[in-house]
């Protein structure tokens, strides 16, 4: 079972509740998984900036 099952079980139930991985992970093919099935954003820690944080959550919560 993939570590991304509860957010497909909860994007396909009809949840929309933007998700904003904060995670290490720095594989593409994970991050384009994560960001196909929840349409979401991912932030990698090492590329960690609160600017870029509160720009993504702003961006998601449609706040200008």
């Amino acid at each position: 079972r993939s570590t991304l099952f509860p957010y497909t079980t909860l994007f396909r139930s009809g949840d929309k509740t933007p998700i904003i991985f904060l995670t290490n992970v720095k594989d593409i093919d994970y991050m384009s998984r994560a960001l196909q099935i929840t349409q979401s954003d991912y932030i990698v820690k090492s590329d960690l900036r609160l600017s870029k944080i509160v720009e993504r959550v702003k961006d998601k919560l449609k706040i200008k």
